[in-house]
């Protein structure tokens, strides 16, 4: 299977955890990487070193969109994450001059083109895929199916990555592809208790198994949050499709005032989407150590 990889990388934990396992894993080939939302640049910089400590620093990765289409979440363009930041280097350039245009988009296109069969994995929110798909004049993108994490599609309540981008979101609802959904109401069941935290600390040998640790480290102390693998669900969804119970539907936007505007979905008969049912967490826990101990 050959897989890119949109991401954003370096606030919550679970980016972090996806990109360490796509960088070893046996018969996945990355094709590159797409960094977006927020402070690209530097997301863009912590992919290259996690690519360098896994011996493939000549992996493709590229500064997505900053910027949303249209969301409804504030953005702090310079933002330092929860995991590691600036003490990486002064961020090239060229890395921001690259999270100005459309390159990141572009170089999707162009390597999902030359490589037939391949799969995008969006696991932040779906600005650089929407771009995508308005400069995607060959219509490449019907060609490759699309997993990504975003939505709620048993309850009316807000999620993160739709939010971040609403009219990026509504763009690929309206498309023609082929859309795999793995919503909130399922990746919360990824929650990790303490004795399977634990776990996670010690399993893997490499230098990336070990920044990986550190990494959790710093972001337990900066959000006092546990971990909950939401976006390694994804993968490991794309990897049992087959295995796994999927519906279709259409879904609507919805907005509601709170302390501010929220965005939800509801979901309605159709066939636009196919989103995730339900999965063995006892199943998907033995991939998720089994991925991650090298």
């Amino acid at each position: 299977m050959k897989v890119w990889l949109d991401t954003d990388l370096g606030d919550d934990i679970d980016d972090t955890l996806v990109v360490e396992a796509l960088l070893k894993h046996p018969s996945i080939e990355l094709l590159g990487i797409s960094t977006v939302f927020k402070n690209s640049p530097l997301r863009a910089l912590m992919a290259k070193h996690m690519a360098s400590m896994s011996g493939k620093p000549s992996l493709p990765i590229f500064a997505g969109a900053s910027r949303p289409l249209k969301g409804l979440t504030p953005v702090r363009p310079h933002e330092i994450f929860s995991q590691w930041g600036e003490e990486l280097g002064m961020v090239p350039p060229s890395l921001k001059e690259e999270a100005k245009s459309q390159k990141a988009s572009l170089e999707m296109l162009e390597t999902l083109k030359n490589n037939p069969g391949s799969v995008v994995l969006s696991i932040g929110p779906l600005t650089n895929i929407a771009l995508a798909q308005r400069l995607d004049d060959e219509a490449v993108l019907k060609e490759h199916p699309i997993f990504f994490m975003g939505g709620d599609y048993k309850r009316e309540i807000p999620e993160w990555n739709l939010e971040c981008d609403v009219l990026a979101f509504s763009e690929l609802l309206s498309s023609n592809l082929s859309l795999y959904a793995i919503g909130l109401e399922e990746t919360e069941k990824t929650l990790l208790n303490s004795e399977e935290e634990e776990q996670l600390m010690h399993i893997g040998s490499m230098a990336i198994s070990e920044y990986r640790k550190e990494c959790i480290t710093r972001f337990k102390r900066a959000t006092h949050w546990s971990v909950t693998p939401h976006d390694f669900l994804a993968l490991y969804a794309l990897e049992n499709k087959d295995k796994l119970v999927w519906k279709k539907c259409d879904v609507d936007i919805l907005f509601k005032k709170e302390e501010r505007v929220r965005g939800y979905l509801r979901v309605k008969k159709g066939t636009k989407i196919n989103y995730l049912d339900h999965f063995s967490r006892t199943d998907f826990l033995t991939y998720f150590y089994q991925s991650l101990n090298s």
